[in-house]
C-alpha cells in the first residue's frame, strides 16, 4: 500500500518506539484506520489491501501483546512536538 509521505514520514518518526516487526504491524494497521475510517481492527486490515501481508490474527496480536507501548509513543510524541514548537519559535523573526 503506497502512503502518502507525509503520513509515511509521520510514522517513520514512530518506529524507534517499538521493535521492526511491530513497526511493519503498526504501519499497516495505522494506514487501514486512515482509509476504513473505522476502528474494528479486520475492516482497517481489509482496507490496508496489499499492504496487509499478515494473518489477521497477527495484527490483534500486535495490538494486545506486541513489544511497543502506547505510554512510550505517546511520551517520544509530546517531545517531539515540543522540540517543533521550540525550533518554531526560535525560527520567527522578532
Amino acid at each position: 500500500m503506497e502512503l502518502v509521505s507525509g503520513f509515511q514520514a509521520l510514522l517513520q518518526e514512530l518506529s524507534p518506539t517499538m521493535t521492526a516487526p511491530s513497526f511493519l504491524s503498526f504501519c499497516t494497521v495505522a494506514a487501514g484506520w486512515l482509509i476504513s475510517g473505522r476502528g474494528v481492527v479486520t475492516r482497517m486490515i481489509t482496507a490496508a489491501g496489499s499492504g496487509a501481508t499478515k494473518h489477521y490474527s497477527s495484527y490483534y496480536r500486535f495490538l494486545n501483546a506486541a513489544s511497543w507501548s502506547l505510554d512510550k509513543m505517546g511520551l517520544w510524541r509530546s517531545q517531539h512536538d515540543r522540540a517543533s514548537l521550540q525550533r518554531g519559535r526560535d525560527a520567527r523573526p522578532r
